[in-house]
């Protein structure tokens, strides 16, 4: 079980991450109805490019182009921005407050982790590493045998359940509520 641009988003909030030596994190790549926004404006760009440098290529692109929404790149260009502000403030509220370069390294995290260029794709997996590596603080799971053993616990119980049950979505807290979503049949 995996939880990749949104779970990064959410990890960002914290003031570090513990992965295990299986974990990671992904790209904060936000998607526009399944596609990714990023993917979206590269083809919009490569097309205009294309037709530019030889305008018999529009007969090529229009199948493509006509089905986007007309304010698809606008959409997407505000969902990338919005991403990183978003994760940015976090990271400045969490685990770089009080540090005097929290901007500047918030602003370089969200630079790499929204990064098209380098990430290539949305499944893309950031492990120990390079989260380390862009800046994030990032713990070893496998450096505190208790909290490992209490971590793993947790998640073969879960594996269990969704294993054993028609379970879409189980969230817990600390008082013993839980909300559980079913896979409808």
């Amino acid at each position: 079980m995996i939880s990749m641009s949104c779970g990064t988003m959410l990890a960002c909030c914290a003031n570090e991450i513990i992965m295990g030596k299986q974990s990671n994190i992904g790209p904060i790549d936000p998607q526009f109805n399944g596609f990714s926004t990023h993917a979206i404006i590269e083809e919009w760009n490569r097309a205009q490019t294309e037709i530019f440098q030889n305008p018999a290529a529009v007969q090529m692109w229009q199948f493509i182009l006509q089905k986007l929404n007309p304010t698809i790149i606008g959409e997407c260009e505000k969902a990338i921005k919005w991403a990183n502000e978003i994760v940015k403030h976090w990271l400045m509220t969490g685990m770089f407050d009080n540090d005097p370069e929290a901007e500047s390294k918030a602003t370089h995290v969200c630079s790499e982790l929204n990064n098209h260029h380098t990430t290539y794709t949305h499944s893309r997996h950031i492990h120990f590493d390079k989260a380390q590596k862009i800046g994030l603080n990032v713990t070893e799971l496998e450096s505190d045998q208790v909290l490992q053993d209490l971590v793993l616990t947790i998640h073969h119980s879960y594996m269990h359940s969704f294993g054993g049950a028609p379970l879409a979505k189980i969230i817990e807290n600390h008082n013993g509520n839980a909300m559980i979503w079913n896979i409808q049949s």
